[in-house]
């Protein structure tokens, strides 16, 4: 009896903060392949690999020796400082990479998925929806936009997934619920913005949300949130009260007094219907995302992950 071949994910970006919260949800279904280019991790369960990205035909090169069924795109300069200060990087890791892979799945038929942000608006409502007019007010934002616009031109078959999202971070990268937790943890007080609101989701979830979608064939863009909108205040608060921390050293700030910082949207809320509708999801609620991350931290699998 000749073994059934699992099917080979390749998640670019691979050491990034995401790519490590979603490898563990596949290592059962797939065979896991961490591709990075400067910073290489290990992970149990999956392979690191190491990518090339000089240009287009080297990158596609490196590809063809995992010949992947799925690819998905966690590649992204995050910093919003620093995409201000040099867009062109900010193009490149975040548009024509996410490009260079979108052509290679057309090219081989694999399935791929580019993770975008909820970053594209301008912030003057409440809930975007997928079919709501993008208006980019920074360079990170105009690169990721950018990113999105491309991958679909070079495949329309192409599944990007709007979001942001919290997770256990690793030892060399501290996510934002880390920073809260810490601080809390350390009885250091911390300042929220409460005039910035957003819709977070637990990275594990949108792990299944990838499974769910590209089992049934999904294209498009979907958004990945969960159904409240908080700002990042009462995210805070909401982290402490879970996790047992003191809730009062959670304090209330204002974006308008961070003059060091880019403009940002005030309002990053993401319609997550369409998402519901498609995997006939009912509770995609904050409390359940917070459960995952509390429960979560008992498996510790993030403390494995080792630096090569």
């Amino acid at each position: 009896m000749h073994e059934v071949r699992k099917p080979k994910l390749l998640i670019v970006g691979g050491s990034s903060l995401l790519a490590l919260n979603l490898a563990p949800q596949f290592i059962t279904d797939f065979e896991v392949y961490l591709g990075s280019h400067l910073m290489k991790v290990s992970l149990q369960g999956a392979d690191t690999v190491t990518l090339n990205f000089d240009d287009s035909s080297k990158f596609w090169s490196s590809l063809d020796s995992i010949k992947p069924d799925l690819i998905v795109n966690c590649i992204g300069l995050t910093s919003v400082e620093l995409c201000e200060s040099n867009p062109s990087l900010a193009f490149f890791c975040n548009a024509e990479v996410a490009c260079w892979q979108a052509e290679y799945a057309r090219r081989t038929g694999a399935a791929f998925v580019h993770i975008s942000t909820d970053h594209l608006f301008d912030g003057k409502q409440r809930y975007y929806s997928e079919d709501s007019v993008k208006n980019p007010q920074n360079q990170y934002a105009i690169s990721k936009s950018q990113g999105e616009d491309r991958v679909l031109e070079a495949y329309a078959a192409s599944l990007v997934l709007r979001t942001n999202f919290f997770a256990w971070g690793t030892t060399y990268r501290e996510s934002f619920s880390d920073l809260i937790i810490r601080s809390l943890r350390e009885q250091t007080p911390i300042k929220l913005f409460n005039d910035v609101h957003f819709t977070p989701v637990n990275a594990v979830s949108i792990a299944e949300y990838i499974m769910g979608l590209t089992a049934i064939g999904k294209r498009g863009v979907y958004n990945a949130s969960s159904l409240k909108r908080i700002s990042k205040y009462e995210f805070g608060r909401a982290l402490a009260q879970r996790f047992g921390l003191n809730v009062d050293l959670v304090i209330p700030d204002k974006i308008q007094n961070r003059e060091d910082l880019v403009n940002r949207p005030l309002d990053m809320s993401l319609d997550n219907q369409k998402l519901s509708l498609a995997l006939g999801l009912t509770k995609c609620t904050l409390a359940k995302e917070m459960d995952r991350l509390f429960y979560d931290e008992r498996s510790a699998w993030f403390r494995e992950v080792k630096v090569k």
